[in-house]
């Protein structure tokens, strides 16, 4: 069996146990209870921010109404991939000068920042005086085309004479871009709370507002700084079988993961790879190190190595779990270090719920974080390859699941069209994942934070969850406001305007958010998209609670040349097609109630 089927059996035998174990395991304190991730109550959506978009443009609410109407039309979202491909690569004169023009007034700016790390800084201060943090992304990715044109022009003999054709591994001005964005992003981080205030009286609300600085940071893809990404692929390979994620793991967290001792970290074993693989990984490996020490020298901007696909990640999760090991350190915080706005894990990886394996994944990573003394920082996501994922091992040959024969699960199994795939079979599913993972992630921190002995200790856990699902939001929120992370705030407030009655308080909004949770609990939309959900969590949270520390909402702002981010913005259209088409129309309201506000006919 190849390396590539080895790594998908063992990535989706995760399905042999419900999703809802991972959030099975007693907690410290009676209040923080069971519960099965497919038995959360549906939460109410029935509140609506007053005018979230007030602050936006007109001319800005005209191209996103725009935007998102063509992002409705399915034909449109099909065909327009392979158009601009047209665009791009054709002789015609004038066709790419047009077609540019127009990418840049709609897509471009509805889901870009800018050009360059400079051009998105307004946009950043704007979004941070609404109190919004900034993950920043050089859009560089490799498309799964891209990627499989590296591994078949690859011959298995390559070896010394293969290293002498290229004089680097890695796209060394990538690196040199991500550094530079790291200075960018420490730069606008020491700016002046009230900078770019538009009044006197915005700029006194800011001045009185808690520092929010620590709300930056910089997401990282791996495969796009390698020439030849197909490298994670072999190494991860490699790794897998040396975890065994085929075994569900119970208790929780594991005690161990192959059943032969504690939780050992990820390793990439070299001996099983070529010397050009190393070399590439080795170099691969110094570019993250600089990062993480530039990061580290600023003090202000954090790092998130983002998720790739299934048969690129776990070489990538022994990066992560070996950077961790170093520049997460757990331990006391020191004199003088009290005050940082960065007391958590400089360094996040990416969990995919849609993946089998996230579940045992995550409760090893948890365990093996605690084991080893770091601070494990998670970006948990629902994934974005769904269909490239299912295409790509509906094209495999896979053995028979390896679960007792003759059992219901067996059968189950068997029985099911995509249980040969390391994706959950169903949206659903991938859903339950997503809510288990957060509760037991949510009810992890109330956990440190509940014990008397981690006072005056970094956080040994911090979270940001990144998802565009209103009812994950909402139930996030209540596990954190069942458990005491936050507050509900006094039984009535203002109606607003003029001040003249008192309202009963919505359930979920105005919380108070609890002194040390704010660093350790965020929420990620991306920029341009998923405004509904993001105006719904500002209004959850009061942005003067909490005491010192970053904002708790995040917006993921792409940037680069347009030529660059086009397969960003086409796996926007694509892949996210489904979200697109479903978010689009409750996009379409928000846009259209605040312009008739802006017509006094609402």
């Amino acid at each position: 069996m190849s390396r590539r089927l080895v790594l998908g059996l063992v990535s989706f035998t995760i399905a042999t146990t419900s999703v809802s174990y991972l959030i099975s395991s007693p907690l410290r304190s009676e209040e923080a209870t069971s519960i099965d991730a497919d038995k959360l109550p549906v939460e109410s959506e029935a509140f609506k921010p007053h005018r979230p978009l007030s602050h936006q443009s007109t001319s800005d609410l005209i191209t996103s109404y725009l935007v998102y109407t063509m992002c409705s039309i399915p034909a449109l979202v099909n065909q327009g991939p392979a158009l601009i491909d047209w665009c791009t690569n054709t002789k015609l004169p004038f066709v790419w000068d047009v077609t540019e023009w127009i990418v840049r007034k709609t897509f471009f700016h509805q889901f870009v920042g800018g050009d360059t790390a400079e051009d998105c800084l307004p946009l950043a201060s704007s979004l941070s005086r609404e109190g919004l943090g900034t993950m920043f992304n050089y859009s560089v990715e490799v498309s799964h085309n891209e990627a499989k044109e590296d591994s078949s022009k690859r011959k298995p003999e390559d070896g010394k004479e293969a290293l002498s054709s290229r004089s680097s591994a890695i796209h060394r001005p990538i690196v040199d871009e991500l550094l530079h964005c790291i200075d960018v992003a420490a730069h606008f981080t020491n700016l002046p709370r009230t900078h770019g205030a538009k009044d006197e009286s915005e700029m006194t609300m800011l001045a009185n507002r808690p520092d929010r600085s620590g709300s930056t940071f910089l997401a990282i893809k791996l495969s796009g700084i390698l020439h030849d990404c197909s490298v994670l692929e072999r190494a991860s390979a490699a790794i897998v079988p040396r975890e065994w994620f085929s075994s569900p793991p119970s208790p929780l967290p594991p005690l161990s993961i192959n059943g032969h001792g504690p939780c050992g970290g990820l390793a990439i074993p070299v001996a099983a790879l070529t010397q050009k693989d190393v070399v590439a990984l080795k170099q691969l490996w110094e570019a993250l190190r600089e990062m993480a020490i530039r990061a580290r020298k600023h003090g202000n901007v954090r790092l998130v190595i983002d998720a790739e696909y299934s048969w690129y990640q776990p070489a990538i999760d022994a990066m992560y779990e070996a950077i961790a090991a170093e520049f997460n350190k757990a331990g006391k915080i020191a004199d003088g270090d009290a005050s940082s706005p960065v007391t958590g894990p400089l360094i996040y990886n990416t969990y995919q719920a849609y993946l089998r394996r996230t579940p045992s994944h995550l409760a090893a990573s948890l365990e093996r974080a605690r084991l080893n003394g770091y601070t494990l920082g998670v970006k948990l996501v629902r994934g974005a390859y769904v269909d490239i994922e299912n295409e790509s091992w509906s094209k495999k040959i896979v053995e028979t699941p390896p679960v007792p024969k003759g059992t219901e699960r067996w059968a189950q199994l068997v029985n099911s069209e995509a249980w040969g795939s390391p994706v959950w079979p169903s949206k659903q599913l991938t859903d339950q994942c997503f809510d288990g993972c957060a509760i037991r992630l949510v009810d992890e921190i109330y956990k440190e934070m509940s014990n008397p002995s981690n006072s005056g200790q970094h956080p040994r856990l911090a979270v940001v969850f990144a998802s565009h699902n209103m009812q994950s939001a909402l139930r996030i929120s209540r596990r954190m406001l069942n458990l005491g992370l936050a507050h509900a705030p006094p039984p009535s407030i203002p109606t607003g305007g003029d001040g003249s009655g008192i309202k009963p308080t919505p359930e979920l909004v105005n919380l108070q958010v609890g002194e040390g949770v704010r660093g350790r609990i965020f929420f990620a939309q991306l920029y341009g998209m998923a405004s509904v959900v993001t105006c719904r969590l500002q209004a959850a949270f009061d942005p003067d609670s909490g005491g010192e520390g970053p904002h708790m909402i995040l917006k993921y702002l792409p940037y680069g040349p347009l030529k660059l981010v086009l397969p960003y913005l086409i796996r926007r259209a694509v892949e996210n097609g489904s979200i697109m088409g479903g978010g689009a129309s409750k996009e379409k309201k928000l846009l259209t109630d605040e312009m008739l506000s802006r017509l006094k006919f609402n």
